[in-house]
């Protein structure tokens, strides 16, 4: 396990995902707490923090990048769908009185978003890691290659004539043997 191979995506999304959990006990809507008061959107937010907990495993567990780039594509979708969720829904609850597992409920939806974006956003070749593993790649395949020149060298020496079109052929052909 590494934990400099985690970006502050991963880190974002992987604390939002626990707090999310977490803040489902609170009181959300009208005094009931989000596992009794939604009783549909509840597993939707289970599933958004499992997978804001998911991205941030495998970015320290993996020496490759596969597995945080797949979690983060599965985690941004269904972070801005409980997002957009839950602002309608917050929307809707204004005057019924939202408790605090409500606000705290949108934030940590936002934040595994937020965290899943970034972490794809930072998938390159700036980060530290990403240099010392292209290194290493070098490193095996030895010294590079010198680049070919600009232009290839002209030669002088005989011509194919079958190559110019212009020039006289000693053999005149099918055409002219009928004749």
């Amino acid at each position: 396990m590494n934990l400099r191979l985690l970006r502050w995506g991963d880190v974002l999304a992987f604390a939002a995902g626990v707090g999310l959990l977490f803040v489902l006990g609170l009181e959300w809507y009208g005094g009931d707490s989000g596992w009794e008061g939604l009783p549909v959107l509840r597993f939707l937010l289970a599933l958004v923090a499992l997978s804001g907990i998911a991205l941030g495993i495998p970015g320290a567990l993996e020496r490759t990048v596969a597995l945080p780039v797949a979690a983060s594509v599965v985690a941004l979708p269904l972070g801005l769908l409980a997002t957009l969720t839950l602002l309608v829904r917050t929307l809707f609850e204004l005057g019924g009185g939202i408790g605090a597992g409500g606000w705290l409920g949108l934030l940590c939806v936002l934040a595994i978003s937020l965290g899943a974006f970034r972490s794809m956003k930072d998938e390159g070749t700036h980060t530290p890691h990403a240099k010392a593993q292209a290194e290493r790649v070098l490193a095996v395949r030895g010294a590079p290659r010198p680049a070919p020149p600009a232009q290839a060298p002209v030669t002088s020496g005989p011509t194919d004539p079958s190559a110019d079109p212009a020039a006289p052929r000693d053999d005149p052909g099918p055409a002219s043997a009928a004749t």
